[in-house]
């Protein structure tokens, strides 16, 4: 038949191909155990390149708007850990992308032990609306969930005794002699670049000018330009308490979801379904996605550890059922309050557990 010489070279360039990509794979592993890492060393040019400038030391923490805001360990941290770490491969490729949303998924390998994390990110392409992005805009998020997606695999995959000192360190407020024109940079950027209006960032802070602004207020400044810069929240997100983001006049019009959405944002955030996670057995309830949002951002979790811790720490507070009114206050502090004494690896062993039971 004619076309099976055409199918023979196919298959010999194929098993090319993989006989290639086999002797790279091999080339790099040898490399990795040939010239091993040198913690310490590793531990010291993560530190020199955070702490070059003040404004490096800004870009290593972000913020999201999640309950009450929740900060954490930025990419821009996550790509200075991963050049610094060596011997590592990271890589991200689209798994899925629809209208309505794209999911990524995230692979690291560290070389020189053989061992590979995954984990995936799922970015929505619509406004609040419901209606798509334009091409740029989409574009944009779409590049943001691949920069998400490869900051959690390299959390996840560099032990945080490397790393999470230095984010704790560049959390710290500026000196004094620096923290006015820290304050005075950044609202002029803001301002002018952003175009956010100065009394939207006042009142989210509930002070009358710049320097009535604490210390913990103006880590949340930094963190918050950080995301925009990152553009992990559009301009017209930042600066707004969860509950004023949703719009009241659109609940008006009848429509009993947006209602029940504006009643619960005034409430304690609502632990509700959405359909991705297999949870507790004998409940079947799902998180919602600020909860995990907020365990991923605190834990340097991926998604699927993120549910999984959740169901640790709700069954470690003695709740069967994981969509009970009385965890929101739980889940909450969990996400928001960075002095609670939680072992975040043992609550999602916890969790993962909790799948093989009953």
């Amino acid at each position: 038949m004619p076309h099976e010489p055409n199918e023979v070279v196919v298959q010999e360039q194929s098993s090319a191909v993989m006989a290639q990509n086999d002797a790279q794979i091999k080339a790099l592993i040898d490399v990795a155990h040939q010239y091993p890492r040198d913690e310490g060393k590793v531990i010291k040019n993560i530190e020199d390149s955070a702490y070059r400038t003040p404004e490096m030391m800004n870009a290593c923490f972000f913020h999201m708007p999640v309950g009450d805001g929740v900060i954490g360990p930025s990419i821009r941290l996550a790509e200075i850990i991963a050049a610094n770490y060596g011997n590592l491969v990271v890589q991200t490729m689209t798994v899925q992308e629809t209208p309505k949303q794209v999911t990524v998924r995230g692979q690291a390998w560290n070389l020189e032990s053989n061992y590979m994390q995954s984990t995936e990110v799922t970015q929505r392409l619509t406004d609040r609306a419901g209606r798509p992005y334009a091409e740029g805009v989409r574009i944009s998020n779409i590049q943001a969930a691949h920069a998400k997606a490869r900051r959690q695999v390299i959390l996840q995959i560099v032990p945080q005794h490397v790393w999470k000192h230095v984010y704790e360190t560049c959390l710290n407020p500026p000196a004094a002699d620096e923290r006015t024109p820290m304050l005075t940079k950044m609202m002029a950027w803001l301002t002018n670049n952003q175009k956010i209006e100065r009394d939207r960032i006042l009142t989210y802070f509930g002070v009358t000018t710049i320097t009535e602004i604490t210390d913990e207020q103006l880590t949340e400044l930094r963190a918050i330009g950080t995301s925009l810069k990152e553009e992990q929240i559009d301009p017209d997100r930042a600066f707004y308490h969860e509950q004023q983001v949703v719009d009241p006049d659109k609940a008006e019009r009848g429509n009993a979801a947006l209602k029940k959405k504006v009643a619960s944002n005034k409430a304690e955030p609502e632990i509700v379904t959405d359909g991705s996670w297999p949870h507790l057995p004998k409940s079947k309830q799902h998180w919602s996605h600020k909860a995990v949002e907020g365990i991923t951002a605190r834990a340097g979790f991926g998604e699927y550890d993120a549910r999984a811790a959740l169901d640790g720490i709700c069954l470690d507070k003695g709740s069967k059922r994981a969509n009970e009114s009385k965890m929101g206050p739980v889940i909450t502090a969990a996400i928001n309050n960075d002095e609670t004494e939680i072992d975040f690896e043992a609550m999602r062993q916890k969790g993962m557990d909790s799948l093989t039971e009953g």
